[in-house]
């Protein structure tokens, strides 16, 4: 059993200025044992198609490289432009298309987990469905590879439905924390209850600040600016729960890299604090 210590790391998504071998020496060089990878910001305005272009067989090996003195590798969609349950056959393959891509690549560079975005055809059933279809698929390619997978979302029920121990939920406390009251007790308690609900199939965490401004809640805060969620219970529940998996940090203010990395630390300073 790995300790929260080794299970608190840092999104390369954070530092979007700065190329992502960078990012993982800078999050290396700051003691962090876990990092979650997304490919698709390998450079700064980097577009949807030229991360595979980027990541070659070679590099593909030299990012493995690079991150074998990590305890937890995950890798993460976001930012590919893309709608997996798109009502258009064509723009829905094409979101196939690099979803297959990242968990290949997931693979390629030795990672544990990969989880992809979820997708909107405007109605739920619909939603759902495609969701399901591609799940599926992703569960069965998971399972061969010894690689769990799954969606960012809140549909636990899609979950049950693909059936595999190797697809579940990346569960974004801060984005669960907007579809709450902007109140620190009710937002918490109602993020507290969906944690538990989720808790079975739950393989990974977002976890950032959130900040409320009057009726709107702003995610991706540094901790010192957290105004909408007490991290000290949900740290309590996840430890009740016997949770296992990774804590990743998305904290998204635009800064130079040594601040956002002093953000995450802090973070993780704070995190550890409530054990």
């Amino acid at each position: 059993m790995k300790p929260l210590d080794d299970r608190i790391g840092v999104s390369t998504l954070c530092m979007p200025r700065i190329p992502i071998e960078e990012a993982v020496g800078r999050i290396q060089d700051a003691g962090f044992k876990a990092i979650e990878i997304v490919p698709v910001k390998v450079q700064r305005d980097s577009n949807i198609d030229y991360w595979m272009e980027y990541f070659t067989p070679t590099k593909r090996k030299e990012m493995k490289s690079l991150l074998k003195t990590f305890e937890t590798v995950t890798v993460h969609s976001s930012s590919l432009g893309v709608n997996i349950c798109h009502t258009d056959s064509v723009e829905r393959q094409r979101a196939i298309y690099q979803y297959n891509a990242i968990m290949e690549f997931a693979v390629d560079i030795g990672a544990q987990i990969v989880t992809m975005h979820s997708g909107n055809a405007g109605d739920r059933h619909l939603t759902d469905k495609y969701h399901l279809d591609y799940g599926q698929t992703a569960a069965e390619y998971a399972a061969r590879h010894n690689l769990t997978a799954g969606y960012e979302f809140f549909r636990p029920n899609v979950i049950a439905q693909i059936g595999s121990p190797h697809f579940g939920i990346n569960f974004d406390i801060g984005h669960a924390a907007q579809r709450m009251p902007p109140s620190r007790e009710k937002c918490t308690q109602g993020v507290l209850e969906w944690i538990e609900q989720m808790m079975p199939v739950i393989v990974e965490f977002h976890v950032h600040g959130v900040f409320i401004d009057g009726e709107s809640m702003i995610d991706h805060q540094p901790f010192h600016r957290n105004t909408a969620l007490d991290y000290s219970r949900i740290i309590s529940l996840l430890i009740e729960k016997n949770y296992q998996g990774p804590l990743m940090l998305e904290i998204e203010i635009p800064s130079e890299p040594e601040t956002t990395i002093a953000y995450c630390k802090e973070a993780k300073m704070e995190l550890l604090r409530f054990l």
